[in-house]
């Protein structure tokens, strides 16, 4: 059961009060966005996460290019109600979430990453929040005895990593776009050691400095 509860785990939260943003209208002309406190909010949802790493864990023999593997997928049920003067509103709204991770070797001794975060459309009475979709790559290569590190990253390789939401009331419509200032974009790092770090994994003496400050004498 604990082994399952590390990849599974269910919520329930039932408050009072919850800060939530609310747009309405004012004077037949002027629309307001403000933070409320929403007079009820219930939600209940589910996370799950499977990580997969090459090693002796693995019951099954991996690519020896295979690092590792993680997968998140998350999805909650949020019931809100809350108002603004005489605009009110009760929504009941489903959101699901997917998260990955992959991280391999490639030729040439080249370490690669790649993340993906994917939103998929959200649409309740009031609100439509459109789909969103980030993919980075991240490659790293170490040089003279791990001394040198040369790393390139991609941002937003897709250029879908931007957020755009309508809001619809019987007195008005709304419609947001929001852009990352990241989104797409590259950048090149070089890092360079200059005292005799190692990895906890290539030390070939144990010199003590992976143990805990936690002992007595």
């Amino acid at each position: 059961m604990n082994l399952l509860s590390s990849y599974l785990k269910f919520y329930y939260y039932d408050t009072k009060g919850r800060a939530t943003y609310f747009s309405t209208v004012e004077d037949d002309s002027i629309i307001v966005g403000t933070y409320v406190n929403a007079k009820s909010s219930r939600t209940y949802g589910t996370d799950f996460s499977l990580p997969i790493m090459n090693g002796s864990i693995v019951p099954v023999k991996l690519p020896d290019w295979f690092t590792m593997l993680n997968i998140s997928l998350s999805y909650y049920h949020l019931t809100d109600e809350a108002g603004y003067n005489n605009d009110n509103y009760v929504i009941n709204r489903n959101v699901f979430k997917l998260n990955g991770n992959l991280t391999c070797k490639l030729w040439y001794e080249i370490n690669a990453s790649a993340y993906i975060n994917y939103t998929p459309k959200v649409q309740d009475d009031r609100f439509i929040t459109y789909s969103m979709t980030y993919l980075g790559v991240y490659l790293s290569r170490d040089f003279m005895k791990n001394k040198v590190q040369i790393s390139l990253g991609i941002n937003d390789i897709l250029n879908a990593s931007h957020s755009q939401s309508i809001t619809t009331t019987p007195d008005f419509y709304s419609y947001s776009s929001y852009r990352f200032n990241y989104s797409p974009s590259m950048w090149l790092s070089f890092r360079y050691n200059f005292n005799d770090f190692k990895m906890k994994n290539e030390r070939k003496v144990d010199d003590g400095r992976d143990k805990t400050d936690n002992q007595m004498f």
